[in-house]
């Protein structure tokens, strides 16, 4: 697989290659600009945003990933509040992390956007894939394990008093992860004790 990767920190861009490259994937990149990594979108197979870019954001490079189909993800040392709401369905991966889990990421299906926020779909996913996926993204944005756990607690309890008035043809995958980034968003403090 041909990983493209913006980043704008030189060293943790150059490990993170490094580490991708000993899986036998090939790097595209690192790319410090948005402007150095849009020409290049048509020939990666996925690619690994930092959200910040020294004094702008990944997204223009994030919406003609979206358009040209290619698979992506964020990763931040900053909390996925900065990610706009016609985002909100990309994984985001908190700083540190290993080349193993974002690979693995991009390797799962992911949701794509529909017309209009909401609209989301993805190919079926098993339950305990998505599961997985909300407690990794919990474990990302939250430094204490049992938070996280508690997070994703309170999503699913969430999503079970929710599922009646679910939307038509709204995929389980999707719309679990928009309900986990509203609770980040509107009760974060809580899940803390």
């Amino acid at each position: 697989m041909r990983i493209l990767i913006v980043e704008d920190d030189f060293f943790g861009a150059q490990q993170l290659a490094s580490e991708i490259r000993r899986t036998g994937n090939s790097v595209i990149g690192p790319f410090p600009t948005m402007q150095l990594a849009l020409p290049h979108i048509e020939s990666s197979d996925a690619a690994i945003l930092d959200v910040c870019l020294g004094n702008s954001v990944s997204f223009p490079v994030a919406d003609a990933l979206m358009c040209s189909g290619v698979p992506f993800l964020f990763l931040t040392a900053h909390d996925n509040r900065k990610v706009p709401e016609r985002l909100s369905h990309v994984r985001v991966f908190a700083k540190p992390t290993t080349a193993d889990s974002l690979l693995q990421a991009l390797s799962m299906p992911v949701a794509e956007p529909g017309i209009g926020p909401g609209m989301g779909i993805t190919t079926t996913e098993p339950v305990e894939s998505v599961v997985n996926g909300l407690l990794d993204h919990a474990r990302g944005v939250l430094p204490d394990r049992s938070a996280a756990e508690r997070l994703v607690a309170a999503v699913l309890r969430d999503a079970i008093s929710k599922a009646p008035k679910r939307s038509d043809g709204e995929e389980t995958g999707p719309w679990l992860r928009r309900l986990l980034n509203d609770e980040l968003r509107n009760r974060r403090r809580r899940h803390f004790h």
